[in-house]
């Protein structure tokens, strides 16, 4: 992926400024890289990204897929080749292996086989194989909790027994970057 003079101005300030929130990005990105983008707050990171994702047309500029402008890909086709991970994605309070099935996306006749085959494929292509190894595939990330307690009283005690009742007892806690992990 390439791009020459990328410049991109957001529509709704044309009218009130000249200044792009991008202008002159020149870039290049390998097949197969992993590229983290940083800068200060307001430098234009997440601009970049929807663009080099397609989510927003260029100003000026091209951006170059294996020698094709972007926006001659089919849009889903296109986005399904790359991978975006963005600062606010979720993981559920199910098992890692349902984590992972949700976010592949995988059409409900697959055989079971074949959707383990998939996990297994996703877990090691994010490099996430330590985390399964660690907690297996059926640990519950983030499990529901109760969010807060009144000034006034504790949370009732129906609350409290439904609470345990439902917990899981495989249950972890992950850091960011292995929950970052298992999310790619």
């Amino acid at each position: 992926m390439s791009n020459s003079g990328l410049s991109y101005k957001y529509p709704v300030t044309e009218a009130l400024s000249d200044s792009p929130a991008l202008d002159i990005i020149d870039l290049e990105i390998e097949p197969g890289k992993l590229i983290l983008i940083t800068g200060a707050n307001g430098s234009g990171k997440t601009t970049l990204v929807k663009l080099l994702c397609g989510f927003l047309r260029p100003s000026k500029g091209d951006i170059i897929v294996d020698g094709e402008n972007i926006l001659q890909y089919d849009p889903t086709q296109f986005r399904e080749a790359i991978v975006f991970l963005g600062q606010t994605e979720t993981i559920y309070p199910v098992s890692i292996r349902e984590n992972i099935i949700m976010g592949l996306g995988l059409p409900e006749q697959m055989s079971l086989v074949a959707v383990d085959q998939r996990v297994e494929e996703a877990i090691i292509h994010a490099g996430a194989s330590d985390i399964v190894e660690r907690h297996g595939y059926h640990a519950v990330m983030n499990p529901c909790s109760i969010n807060g307690y009144s000034i006034k009283e504790t949370p009732g005690a129906a609350a409290i027994s439904e609470l345990r009742r439902h917990s899981p007892t495989n249950s972890i806690s992950l850091s960011s970057g292995e929950q970052q992990r298992l999310i790619v």
